[in-house]
């Protein structure tokens, strides 16, 4: 399922997953760790869950000329980035899931991430913060300021699949944490920003320099909109 490069090892590694959600959010912070940690491809991922896509490299230093659904990451952070760029066929991801979870123990995975967002519309208290999170291992992110737990049972409207990836994980007994946030579609960069920069709290990834301006942006952003209209119309 997933074809990793010789002597490729990820014993002890944390596997981070963007599941799919509102505004693309999760696969957009994927982008920005990989961009910024300079990360190295290590594999393709292929399975019948995922519609298959293939563009222009994503990023500048990875040297592949391509870009496909699903993909992993490296660096020498103990850090790998499974990142997935094609909404999963429903019928076929728990099949999926079961192989990530086989994969995840057989290379001896640490622990496991999921990145998603939730519906704006759903943070139903002002007062309440933009971020939350859910674990199977009852973690004590009390002393992060703006980060609220997420009740039980887990439910992420907008989330995609996280809820059942995280599930999928925790009941094989793999530490998992989901991290989410409240937004709305639209330019979701700064929300992507954002969650790599709450992220980076719980687990300082990146070094993102007093006012962010250490965070680079991928190439592959340049015309995240499409080209600018041309000027013959006005």
């Amino acid at each position: 399922m997933i074809n990793l490069t010789e002597n490729t090892c990820l014993e002890g590694y944390t596997l981070l997953i963007p599941s799919t959600c509102v505004g693309n959010v999760s696969q957009l912070t994927a982008d920005l760790l990989i961009e910024n940690l300079k990360m190295v491809k290590v594999g393709n991922v292929f399975h019948d869950s995922i519609p298959p896509l293939i563009g222009l490299s994503a990023f500048e230093h990875v040297t592949d000329k391509v870009t496909t659904a699903a993909e992993l990451y490296v660096d020498s952070k103990q850090l790998a980035v499974l990142q997935l760029r094609t909404p999963l066929t429903a019928p076929l991801m728990g099949d999926f899931f079961s192989k990530l979870v086989d994969f995840a123990k057989s290379h001896k995975v640490k622990d496991v991430i999921v990145l998603t967002a939730c519906y704006g519309y759903e943070k139903h208290s002002v007062q309440g913060s933009d971020f939350a999170y859910y674990d199977n291992k009852n973690k004590d992110l009390s002393g992060i300021p703006g980060l609220d737990k997420a009740g039980s049972p887990l439910k992420i409207l907008g989330g995609g699949y996280a809820v059942k990836l995280f599930e999928k994980f925790a009941e094989a007994d793999i530490d998992t944490l989901v991290l989410y946030k409240y937004v709305s579609e639209g330019d979701n960069i700064p929300d992507a920003v954002t969650l790599l920069l709450k992220l980076n709290e719980i687990r300082k990834f990146v070094d993102v320099g007093p006012k962010n301006d250490k965070l680079t942006m991928p190439v592959s952003w340049k015309f995240l909109f499409g080209n600018r209209p041309p000027t013959e119309i006005y």
